[in-house]
């Protein structure tokens, strides 16, 4: 009969619980001198984080003349396959297709598809029908950003007859050549300049008319036309005193 008066949690064998041990427990029953739990290793080592203050890393020292440029960061890229379907349209371009999938959401099921991709050939020694290896993230035009990594399985003619392809070391050893050829004549522009004195400054205000000139006229398009021709009429509009009878703003 006591047992059928007590809550089921207490009044259950195979637990053997205390008022004070419950969740609900009054705060009369909790005892302030309890110690806290352990906690687990992971927890400890995140507050000890928490509780570090932040270390400065060592500053870099700022840039000199005879310092040497920065690398380009390397953008994220993926490896890909594909059959080359088209050459010689393009110079140092080549057509790709690569084999892939679609998801289909109204059956719910995969379906072949063929990506059509623009692949860059720095050395022309790719063949129509070579399967190839290519990466993303190497921009050379707007529309091609993609470079031929290796050949995998040749059409034709066999590797050793053609140029070899170029590796990624001596692409970027080629692209940091090129960015030290443009640094150069930058500089060499900027002693002359400095060098001529009002010459170099008179030849810097030219160059300055000469650009907003060209800017003045830069192609606009239909809708932009229009609504500079309404802006301008509103102006003489406005200079003329406006229309009879018109309250102008």
């Amino acid at each position: 009969m006591l047992r059928t008066t007590q809550p089921i949690r207490l009044s259950s064998p195979l637990t053997s619980l205390t008022a004070t041990s419950l969740p609900y427990a009054s705060r009369a029953n909790f005892s302030t001198t309890q110690s806290r739990p352990e906690l687990p290793n992971w927890l400890h080592n995140v507050y000890k984080r928490r509780d570090t203050p932040y270390q400065t890393l060592p500053q870099r020292p700022p840039p000199t003349l005879t310092s040497p440029a920065p690398k380009p960061a390397r953008t994220p890229s993926r490896l890909k396959t594909g059959t080359v379907v088209s050459v010689g349209r393009m110079d140092r371009t080549v057509t790709v297709h690569e084999r892939a999938r679609e998801w289909d959401r109204h059956i719910r099921k995969y379906y072949p598809k063929i990506n059509k991709v623009h692949v860059s050939d720095p050395r022309n020694s790719l063949r129509e029908g070579d399967v190839v290896q290519f990466s993303s993230g190497t921009r050379k035009t707007r529309r091609v950003t993609h470079v031929v990594e290796k050949i995998v399985s040749p059409f034709g003619v066999g590797v050793a007859e053609r140029p070899p392809v170029m590796t990624p070391e001596e692409r970027e050893a080629e692209s940091a050549e090129k960015r030290a050829r443009k640094d150069g004549r930058r500089f060499e522009r900027a002693k002359e300049l400095l060098a001529a004195g009002e010459d170099g400054q008179e030849r810097v205000r030219e160059f300055e008319e000469l650009w907003n000139a060209e800017a003045d006229t830069v192609r606009v398009g239909r809708i932009k036309g229009l609504v500079n021709n309404r802006l301008t009429l509103a102006e003489k509009r406005a200079k003329a005193g406006g229309y009879r009878g018109e309250t102008l703003p």
